[in-house]
């Protein structure tokens, strides 16, 4: 029986995408859910439902999420300026990357030396 190690290689290569996939992920769910959960917070009389903009997470990219959320807060009568929308993102993106790395730990690749 021959050890291969080039197969061992693959499987741990693609078990680190893979894992790093499924972090990056999880990392903009969570953002677009802290981000939701602090505009609802500051002014508890809109309406919010962080549902339609958590589905937009696979298929759009997050300023096309966060042009969705500020057309959706104009309508609602509270417009939100721009550059305090993406204060709040980027808030968001710092704090739901610690919660995951707390909660799963790092993503970065075990290197073989």
């Amino acid at each position: 029986m021959a050890f291969d190690l080039k197969k061992v290689l693959d499987r741990k290569r693609d078990a680190e995408w893979a894992a790093r996939d499924d972090f990056a992920f999880r990392w903009r769910v969570r953002t677009i859910r802290l981000l939701i959960d602090h505009v609802a917070a500051e002014d508890p009389a809109v309406p919010l439902d962080r549902a339609p903009y958590i589905a937009m997470v696979p298929t759009a990219d997050d300023e096309a999420i966060l042009t969705a959320l500020s057309h959706a807060l104009a309508e609602a009568g509270r417009p939100v300026p721009d550059a305090v929308l993406a204060a709040w993102f980027a808030t968001a993106h710092a704090e739901a990357e610690a919660q995951l790395r707390v909660q799963i730990g790092r993503p970065d690749p075990a290197i073989l030396v």
